[in-house]
């Protein structure tokens, strides 16, 4: 692992460096400085970091391949991924996430081959809502049954890598949206 420093613009400089693994053993690093930036790349931690007095709780990340978390920066704001210039990350967590607000990228000059969606409603309608515990904690919860959704609406759908399905409920809503709109041309006709 390599710790390296941003420093007033002088560049990049060796805080800290070791090629050798350190199983079970524990290292801690202190850095305290006004300005500076602190980058840490390619970092596995099963623990916590406290960064700006908040502490943030990680998972093993790997070191440096796809799908992995490959770097934390604290800079005056506590964040997870920095220096994210044309790099993906995935994060995975089994727990809740929860925050004020979460945004999509939707900008119109990003797509390409964008239609309206059709028979939307009848897409609905082969949805099915459901009631739910989950396993692992026993926790009640309302949804959908991937595998469901993925015979109706397959680019909903994704596959993490031990196999299990996820759903992009968020990607559902141009169909409800559509779906509602189809609707409300049936009930505008009944009412003719």
């Amino acid at each position: 692992m390599f710790i390296t420093m941003t420093q007033g613009g002088s560049g990049a400089r060796p805080l800290y460096g070791t090629t050798t693994p350190n199983p079970g053993g524990q290292q801690n690093f202190f850095y305290t400085a006004n300005d500076d930036e602190l980058t840490l790349e390619n970092l596995k931690i099963d623990g916590s970091v406290t960064l700006n007095g908040s502490t943030i709780t990680t998972w093993p990340t790997g070191g440096g391949g796809s799908g992995n978390l490959n770097n934390i920066v604290e800079d005056t704001t506590p964040q997870l991924g920095g220096n994210l210039d044309g790099q993906t990350y995935n994060i995975t967590t089994t727990g809740d996430i929860t925050a004020a607000n979460f945004n999509t990228t939707s900008d119109e000059s990003l797509k390409d081959n964008v239609e309206t969606i059709g028979n939307a409603l009848d897409k609905v309608l082969q949805l099915r809502g459901v009631n739910f515990n989950w396993i692992e904690n026993g926790e009640a919860a309302t949804g959908v049954i991937a595998q469901e959704v993925e015979k109706v609406i397959p680019e909903v759908v994704a596959q993490r890598d031990d196999g299990t399905k996820t759903v992009s409920y968020g990607n559902l809503v141009g169909i409800l949206i559509e779906a509602i709109k189809e609707q409300q041309k049936e009930i505008d006709g009944l009412k003719k």
